[in-house]
């Protein structure tokens, strides 16, 4: 206290200016929003194969939707990322050529909690699945795939620890991009089919978010013709659509 007293009219306003910065900082570090994009290939960042090389190509962060996304959005957000190529919003795949991990592995509805809880405290979670269910699946019906996410976003709205985490105080929110324009792809007989039952389920996702209370935006607004292999974005449609994202998360978190 002595030394307090000792302090120059100037030292002391130095002081409360410092110990105003710190609880500033402080104030500023607990208020960041974390965001989890959960997803398949386009949130990987995953680039069309080209048939005679083989070689998978990942974009970076920086270029991918979510990266995109995370600069618009500015310091006070924070996107984490859970992806993995061919995941579905509730199906197990047990043929998957070469891969390592079982077909379980590649089930949105199985991986969901998981996610969820190695992630958290988040405040909101942006699903983009529902391509690959359409793409496996030629009698998926519009209804059937609404039915699917929208039992994923009440996962996540309904997700909780079995004690109270610090800094999870609120419900985590869930945002739907809807799937995105499917074109023509050599491979699959079945993008035409689905292709047409995506666009019977956007009007219906976009009722069911306002009925179970998530948010829906179209990813195909951004995106509206598909990449060269008829399913993944490339720069600029990551970029696009990372605008479209983060100014649909800024909103839905405003609420």
């Amino acid at each position: 206290m002595n030394g307090l007293l000792n302090l120059s009219k100037r030292e002391t306003m130095l002081l409360l200016a410092a110990t105003l910065t710190s609880t500033s900082a402080h104030a500023a570090a607990a208020k960041k929003l974390r965001i989890l994009a959960f997803g398949a290939s386009n949130t990987w960042g995953f680039q069309p194969v080209d048939a005679k090389e083989r070689i998978l190509r990942r974009l970076p962060f920086s270029q991918r939707w979510t990266g995109v996304a995370q600069r618009a959005l500015g310091p006070n957000f924070e996107i984490v990322e859970d992806a993995l190529s061919g995941r579905t919003a509730g199906m197990d795949r047990p043929n998957v050529a070469s891969s390592q991990l079982p077909g379980s592995a590649y089930n949105g509805l199985t991986e969901l909690p998981e996610a969820l809880a190695r992630n958290v405290p988040l405040d909101l979670v942006v699903l983009q699945l529902g391509t690959n269910d359409l793409m496996l699946d030629p009698n998926l019906s519009a209804e059937a795939l609404c039915q699917r996410l929208v039992t994923l976003c009440d996962i996540i709205k309904k997700f909780t620890l079995p004690i109270p985490l610090e800094g999870q105080a609120k419900p985590i929110k869930a945002m739907l991009m809807a799937p995105t324009t499917i074109g023509p792809m050599p491979n699959n007989p079945n993008w035409e089919r689905a292709e047409a039952t995506r666009k019977l389920a956007l009007p219906l996702l976009q009722a069911a978010g306002l009925e179970h209370g998530f948010s829906v935006f179209d990813g195909a607004e951004a995106v509206p013709t598909p990449g060269s292999d008829g399913l993944h974005f490339g720069v600029e449609a990551h970029r696009r659509l990372g605008a479209l994202a983060a100014a649909t998360i800024r909103e839905a978190l405003r609420q």
